[in-house]
């Protein structure tokens, strides 16, 4: 019995001082699975394939947006819907571009459309400047959506307070940084456009501003795809599928994605 008890005493301490190398060669694993080559430091994982480079920052959220966008490919479907539906967008406005994966996703399958990045926090703007480098049709913008020009603050109370789930607020007693805001109307004015192509939304909740009222969602009239993430403690889902359906959008839902087409 002593032996059996001190060969498990010794198994689990091998698993507790162990589970970080094992926790690293899983999501090593994973990056590798994707046929990227991997380098490493103390801070990054760098990526690397025949046509781009991206890098992955080790603390925080990176590896788990990776996850989600390029090993489990959130957004395929919505590339998918549009291939089939013939559509070939011409402006792309990423709302939460976080470290541009999807960005690249969308540069890589629409190569001519211009893709505008817009996202607000400063390192991971960073983030997305880097690793959308190599993509001529991709422009970062350090902005918020919101409804109106203003300064406004960025927090970290947002559900598990990452680096993906940074909200823009008017007021916090516990903001970390302040951020000029753009809407999408005054962006369409200054591109010289009159439609947006594909709308992604994935603001953390700052969706309920956009969709507050009739002056708030005018941009629905000037676009034609939308692919938004609904967060459910902030606003009312129901009610953005009315107004989605009241401006002509056949929806469907794809994950965590709402996807709408123009009739």
């Amino acid at each position: 019995m002593y032996k059996l008890w001190n060969k498990a005493i010794k198994r689990i301490s091998y698993i507790l001082t162990h589970k970080k190398t094992l926790s690293e060669q899983t999501i090593l694993g994973n990056l590798k699975s994707n046929e990227n080559y991997v380098k490493e430091d103390n801070d990054y994982y760098y990526l690397e394939n025949t046509e781009f480079s991206y890098q992955l920052r080790k603390k925080g959220s990176d590896v788990r947006v990776h996850r989600q966008i390029v090993i489990e490919k959130e957004y395929q479907s919505l590339i998918d819907c549009l291939i089939v539906n013939d559509k070939k967008p011409k402006l792309i406005v990423d709302c939460g571009a976080n470290i541009g994966l999807t960005a690249i996703q969308f540069a890589r399958n629409f190569p001519y459309a211009q893709i505008i990045s817009i996202e607000p926090d400063e390192m991971n703007f960073r983030q997305l400047s880097i690793n959308t480098q190599d993509f001529h049709n991709v422009y970062p913008l350090r902005n918020a959506i919101w409804t109106s020009l203003e300064t406004l603050k960025l927090d970290k109370n947002f559900r598990d307070g990452e680096d993906w789930s940074i909200r823009t607020v008017k007021s916090s007693d516990d903001f970390y940084q302040e951020v000029q805001t753009i809407t999408l109307l005054d962006l369409l004015k200054e591109l010289g456009q009159e439609k947006i192509d594909l709308l992604k939304i994935d603001i953390e909740g700052t969706e309920k501003e956009l969709f507050k009222d009739k002056n708030t969602y005018r941009f629905l009239d000037k676009t034609e795809c939308i692919a938004i993430e609904i967060h459910d403690e902030c606003v009312d889902r129901l009610n953005i599928y009315k107004i989605l359906r009241e401006h002509d959008f056949t929806l469907f839902n794809s994950g965590e994605l709402t996807i709408g087409l123009r009739k």
